[in-house]
Formats: C-alpha cells, sequence, structure tokens
C-alpha cells in the first residue's frame, strides 16, 4: 500500500495496512543540520514516514521581512521593524497602514522556526479592518503542481496557503481575549475568505 493510499484510507475511516505516521513538516534548519541538506521528501522516505508536503510559496506569508512587504498594498502598507536581525534570537515588529486604521503584530524566530509573539486582531475593529483590507493572494498552479507531481504516491499535499493567518489570530479565534464571540463567527468567514486560492 502506498502512503497517499494509507493516508486516504485512514481519512476516509477504513483500515489501512498500518497506522499512517507523518510530521506537521521538516524545518529546513534539521534537514541541513542533521541530514546533509536532503530534500523534505527524502526525508519522509528515509524514515518510512508518509509525507505530507505544504506549499509555502510566494503566497503572503507575512511573518517573514522580505514577504510581507510583498504583501503590501495601497491600502494595506507593511512597515516590518527588525528589533533583532541575530539569526538565532530575530525579532521583528510589523505596523500595517489601513484607510481607517493601524494594526500591529510581533514576531520572533531562531535558526529552527518563526513565531508569533503577538497577535495582530486585539479588539473587534481589528477584524473589520483585515476583512475590508487585507489583499488576497493569487496562487501560481506551476509550482504546486511541480510539487504534487514530485509528491507522487508518498503522500498528499495538505493546506497552507494562509500560514501568516497565525499572525492575526483568526486560525484560534478562542486565544484572543476581550474579543467578542459574536465575532467568531466574522472572523472565521474572513479566514475561509482568505484561504481561498485564486
Amino acid at each position: 500500500m502506498t502512503s497517499k493510499e494509507r493516508m486516504m484510507r485512514a481519512l476516509n475511516g477504513e483500515k489501512p495496512d498500518r497506522l499512517p505516521v507523518s510530521l506537521h513538516q521538516w524545518q529546513q534548519y534539521h534537514l541541513d543540520k542533521y541530514l546533509d541538506g536532503m530534500s523534505d521528501l527524502d526525508a519522509f522516505e528515509k524514515f518510512g514516514f508518509d509525507a505530507q508536503a505544504q506549499y509555502f510559496g510566494d503566497v503572503g506569508q507575512t511573518q517573514i521581512e522580505s514577504a510581507a512587504l510583498k504583501s503590501s498594498t495601497e491600502n494595506w502598507k507593511i512597515e516590518p521593524e527588525v528589533i533583532s536581525s541575530d539569526p538565532d534570537n530575530r525579532a521583528v515588529n510589523y505596523t500595517i497602514h489601513t484607510p481607517q486604521g493601524t494594526l500591529t503584530y510581533k514576531s520572533a524566530g531562531d535558526r529552527k522556526t518563526t513565531w508569533v509573539t503577538e497577535y495582530m486582531v486585539k479588539q473587534d475593529e481589528d477584524i473589520r479592518l483585515i476583512g475590508k483590507y487585507m489583499p488576497v493572494p493569487t496562487l501560481s498552479l506551476k509550482p504546486v503542481s511541480k510539487l504534487y507531481d514530485q509528491l507522487g504516491d508518498r503522500g498528499f499535499m495538505t493546506e497552507e496557503f494562509r500560514n501568516d493567518m497565525l499572525a492575526y489570530g483568526i486560525r484560534f479565534p478562542d486565544r484572543l481575549p476581550g474579543i467578542n464571540p459574536v465575532k467568531i463567527y466574522q472572523s472565521y468567514k474572513i479566514s475561509r475568505r482568505l484561504n481561498k486560492v485564486g
């Protein structure tokens, strides 16, 4: 049974030949430091894991300074302020200017990964500004198709087209203290709109 068949059977509530085993993702740091720079797909195969590949192309993931600048538009101007460029202790504060208000969030990171230290959504009005002004990126299907072809039967692709939704707190609205619970549904609708692939 191929990894793809195994994972699809499990997801469909059917019995596979064995329990599927996978990782959320391979960090490039670990691939370079411990696995001689092998690809994530080769690492899945090396350890007998069932691959789940994520495409992280140029789709507006604003937790990285260069990508944040590419996501800027006339009505959504992102200004990253690098607090620390130390690769073992990165810190960046972001300010986003819209015609009707300003939003802020913060990220930190090290050689292994990047994480959000302050969510963008701090009050109900922030959800409205995001819904009205945040640009919805388009996605070129050519690189996605290339990854899909490379993956073959070793597993399947997962959706991570708007990983930066973590920065806004929209994917996890329960982590937004003080936000009106009625707005949770609105934030869900915004999240669904931003996750659509153009």
